[in-house]
């Protein structure tokens, strides 16, 4: 369950709530990124984002992470996504994320938002970037978040519509570092490594796949076709309820 969420601060507005896939990032100096794949779903106040880079090794067929290879492991840490909730005021919108898949930076994660032609702009705050977002149609449906592990063998799911993003923590703390990869490269073995890459954030389509709760999109490859029902049925968890 997600702890630390501001109860007083006031809920984001209607145009931001949704789901959102980014289209481009660009930093001083660097090549302008196309091609990571990028889904956040905002609800009135929690939110969850998946980062997958298009360089991902190909390792859905294997079914553990503990028999990756080394360059694998190093790949899947390259991939990023948070979960947690938004606090926007005026045009300074900040997420404080409460389950990270990187280690955490100690630098906010706060931009000004700029709405126009159709996409949203965010200009970085502590951190020089600028990202364009454009809005997903999820079909008619609520927004809804469930936070009750219990329930959902998940620490956070939010729905848009047909669409989901759902968060599993990993269970093991990681060590304070500049990056996944630079945790995953120095464990002492691949249980270890395993571990640390264990943090799932999956996103899917409840109605719109060849199953229920479809997941589509997942930093833990293998995940990838199967109903988000899979993991709470392995973990002897009641089943999915649909959104009020």
């Amino acid at each position: 369950m997600l702890r630390g969420i501001d109860r007083r601060a006031a809920p984001v507005p209607e145009w931001l709530r949704g789901l959102w896939r980014r289209r481009s990032i660009a930093r001083p100096g660097g090549a302008l990124d196309t091609t990571t794949t990028v889904y956040w779903l905002q609800t009135e106040s929690f939110f969850a984002d998946i980062r997958v880079p298009a360089d991902r090794p190909d390792v859905r067929a294997r079914g553990d992470l503990r028999g990756l290879a080394p360059d694998e492991r190093r790949g899947l840490a390259r991939q990023a996504g948070f979960a947690g909730w938004t606090e926007l005021r005026g045009d300074r919108c900040r997420w404080h994320r409460s389950i990270d898949y990187q280690p955490p930076g100690g630098v906010p994660d706060e931009g000004r938002l700029i709405r126009g032609n159709g996409v949203l702009v965010e200009e970085g705050i502590h951190e020089s970037y600028i990202e364009i977002w454009e809005p997903v149609p999820c079909g008619p449906g609520p927004i809804a978040v469930w936070d009750d592990p219990q329930a959902l063998g998940v620490d956070l799911a939010v729905v848009c519509g047909d669409a989901f993003l759902a968060v599993r923590d990993r269970r093991l703390a990681l060590p304070p570092a500049a990056s996944l990869e630079e945790v995953v490269a120095g464990a002492v073995d691949a249980a270890r490594a395993a571990a640390w890459l264990d943090c799932e954030i999956a996103y899917g389509v409840q109605r719109g796949g060849r199953q229920p709760w479809e997941i589509r999109l997942c930093t833990v490859p293998f995940r990838e076709g199967e109903s988000l029902a899979a993991g709470v049925q392995r973990r002897g968890l009641a089943g999915l309820a649909r959104p009020a």
